[in-house]
């Protein structure tokens, strides 16, 4: 599978080492290129991760430990520059000025913010991760505003900036 994903992108470079290397869970696999790297996992198939801001949040992040395997291709083209690649835990967003550790966005304030249209919308990007509120709720901030999600289940969009 690792193979077949490289054919995929060839923009990936060379290959460093032959084989695959077992990752910490010693079930997934990886192999480096010049300019990235290929997970395999078999609950989510081979993606790649490119060098740059998405490779570089992802190893400070943690590797696949933190963030689980990569689920899809990142996206290196969004507004004003900014990245993302969604992994099992959620999507890593890196903003066009937000943080090199980026922020990841998932359960319901990223289900909300989905309805919203992303970073598209009126909230913009994600800045930071969810931070646990007094009341066991949760909130994300964004470039516009944030969001704020209670265990009631209601998710609340704070007034955009």
């Amino acid at each position: 599978m690792i193979d077949e994903c490289a054919k995929r992108h060839p923009e990936l470079g060379a290959r460093l080492h032959s084989g695959e290397r077992k990752c910490k869970d010693g079930v997934g696999r990886y192999a480096e290129f010049a300019a990235g790297r290929i997970y395999w996992h078999p609950r989510t198939g081979a993606h790649a991760i490119p060098v740059g801001p998405v490779g570089a949040a992802f190893d400070r992040r943690g590797y696949e430990w933190n963030l689980g395997y990569p689920v899809w291709e990142a996206n290196l083209a969004l507004r004003e520059g900014g990245q993302c690649q969604a992994f099992e835990k959620g999507v890593l967003y890196l903003p066009p000025h937000g943080p090199a550790e980026g922020a990841l966005i998932h359960g319901k304030i990223g289900a909300r913010w989905a309805k919203e249209n992303w970073e598209n919308g009126p909230l913009g990007y994600p800045l930071a991760d969810e931070q646990a509120t007094g009341d066991g709720g949760r909130r994300q901030e964004f470039e516009h505003g944030s969001m704020l999600w209670h265990p009631s289940d209601a998710v609340e969009i704070l007034a955009a900036r």
